[in-house]
């Protein structure tokens, strides 16, 4: 029986779920599985679906743990529609497993619920018929022609249900559910039969265990069945490849030369690397080799892949050897499409991003040799209200980080005494985001330009926002064991909150406030204030608010002077 399947199955198998259970999912694939039908009680019940059954001489099994399902003992799926109760809708093909998610989610009356991934409808109408139709039902299916086989079935079948032909994960905020339904798909593996003599009749198996058979005659059939041929040729090919990924990883993790000599800092996700076969997410881990000095990822290295690169070697060539004679704006969309699914392929290369691969690329190149080397980098973030026509007459709030290496003089002004120095950043980079990516865009930009292995400190400094706290914190900025990462208030948010505090004309009073802090002396700075607020009765609330905000952040606030940058930061990331 392991000789029928393929070795690279049998191994992925073994090595999720051991020996014992994979002999048993082997099993499971050489046993004929039963038609099972489920009862559909938003049109009809039990008992009469029962004696139908019995009149047609339909021999039938009950289902312990669902009164509603049906196990079919000697009635084949195409003899059931020609019956009225599959036209009607009072019936409908389902798999006993594929009828589980609904009775655990256990959706009741008034319930809000989301169907993440819902065509054809099997669990969205049984969510329906389990809440006697009365729970509030979103079901969505990003995909136009499965989104028309979803209408249909809620139709059919009564069902109270909203179909959105959207990807569920970019709803908007406006929809708040209480419980959620993700089936989500998958490589379609669990549908293999061994009983099957060959391909074609797995993929006739397959497409009608998935309700596919439909009475009229269109082009949506063919559509569907290709678009679904599609979705499992590259859900399968792109869990191979991060299957194998991961393997490599951890044949390393266990050999003897790693237990001896590296050291294992945990997982690091490799983010939406474009391969030929479509884009992939996988994880591995990252080493310390105590012999060497050197942090490596060991995948990486086996593989040879480019380091801190979006796209493969093989799409690169691809683009190279396109751009030759298209444009670079028709090459991005050439080799875009041959990437990944033939349909409804969401890959974009555009024309900025096809040049600089063609620009960079040399196969003979080590590019960790471009790589700036420096000890130290500073990073301020900030954030701003941006006045938009869209997004429902709301602001959008966008973050920024800007990225640079040290700071110098650019010129002095020498008319007045007071005139103050004027510096400029060294090798500056701004990132911005409305849509919460800014960690990643700052990550990855590090990542590209400096050798992370030979920075020894990162310097963050901001306004103490919540959000601005917390960024420093990532994991992903302690690039090694030995990455010392600080935090600071920058100084033009705390002077302009002590301005605001003292007000121009009690230049004294802000000075030594200044003095107090410099030297990091909380009590005086405390008492001060209170001398300050009895003189001031009429700003109490401003001068509170900015002495709660000033000792909330008073620790950060010292550790400014080791930067001893005086940036007006506003001005610079926007």
């Amino acid at each position: 029986m392991l000789n029928e399947i393929p070795n690279f199955l049998y191994e992925l198998l073994i090595k999720q779920y051991g020996e014992k259970l994979t002999n048993s999912i082997i099993e499971g694939y050489s046993t004929k599985r039963p038609l099972t039908i489920r009862i559909n009680k938003i049109k009809t019940d039990c008992d009469k679906i029962k004696d139908i059954l019995n009149a047609n001489n339909i021999k039938y099994k009950e289902v312990s743990f669902y009164k509603d399902a049906l196990i079919i003992e000697n009635y084949n799926k195409k003899d059931f529609e020609n019956l009225d109760i599959y036209e009607n809708g009072e019936i409908y093909f389902q798999s006993l497993s594929s009828m589980l998610p609904p009775i655990i989610l256990n959706p009741k009356e008034g319930e809000n619920i989301l169907d993440m991934a819902a065509a054809p409808g099997g669990k969205t109408t049984q969510m329906a018929a389990i809440s006697e139709n009365k729970a509030l039902i979103t079901a969505c299916e990003k995909n136009k022609i499965r989104s028309e086989r979803l209408k249909y079935n809620v139709k059919k079948q009564g069902a109270n249900a909203n179909i959105l032909v959207e990807d569920a994960r970019k709803l908007n905020d406006y929809f708040i559910f209480d419980k959620i339904l993700l089936d989500a798909p998958c490589s379609g593996s669990g549908t293999i039969n061994l009983d099957d003599k060959n391909f074609n009749k797995f993929l006739t198996n397959y497409f009608n265990n998935m309700n596919y058979v439909d009475k009229k005659g269109t082009f949506s059939n063919y559509y569907n069945f290709i678009n679904d041929l599609d979705s499992f040729n590259d859900s399968f090919i792109k869990d191979i490849i991060k299957s194998y990924f991961q393997y490599i990883d951890e044949c390393f993790f266990n050999s003897s030369y790693r237990k001896k000599f590296c050291k294992s800092n945990g997982f690091y996700e490799r983010k939406n690397f474009v391969t030929l076969f479509g884009e992939i997410t996988f994880k591995r881990r990252y080493y310390y080799d105590t012999t060497s000095n050197e942090y490596f990822f060991f995948t990486d290295l086996f593989l040879g892949l480019p380091k801190r690169k979006h796209f493969d070697p093989f799409v690169c060539a691809e683009i190279c050897e396109q751009a030759t004679t298209e444009s670079y704006s028709k090459t991005g969309k050439i080799i875009a499409n041959k990437i990944g699914k033939r349909i409804s392929n969401n890959i974009n290369i555009n024309r900025a991003t096809a040049r600089n691969i063609v620009l960079a690329f040399n196969p003979e190149y080590n590019e960790i040799n471009d790589l700036k080397r420096v000890e130290k980098l500073f990073i301020m973030l900030d954030e701003k209200f941006i006045g938009s026509q869209f997004n429902e007459g709301k602001d959008f709030m966008t973050k920024a980080s800007v990225i640079f290496e040290d700071y110098e003089k650019e010129y002095s002004y020498k008319k007045k005494e007071t005139s103050k120095t004027r510096y400029k950043l060294v090798n500056p980079h701004a990132c911005a985001s409305i849509d919460n990516t800014l960690l990643e865009d700052t990550i990855d930009y590090i990542y590209n330009n400096y050798d992370v292995n030979h920075i020894k400190e990162i310097n963050f400094m901001g306004d103490c926002a919540k959000w601005i706290k917390e960024f420093p914190k990532s994991n992903w900025f302690k690039f090694t064991s030995d990455t010392k990462v600080q935090f600071a208030m920058d100084n033009f948010h705390f002077k302009q909150a002590l301005i605001n505090l003292t007000t121009k004309k009690n230049n004294d009073i802000y000075e030594a406030l200044l003095e107090s802090v410099n030297s990091n002396n909380k009590k005086d700075f405390k008492l001060l204030i209170e001398q300050f607020k009895d003189l001031n009765q009429d700003r109490i609330e401003t001068i509170e608010n900015k002495e709660k905000y000033i000792l909330n952040n008073f620790r950060v606030l010292f550790k400014r002077k080791l930067y001893r940058v005086f940036i007006w930061i506003c001005g610079i990331v926007f």
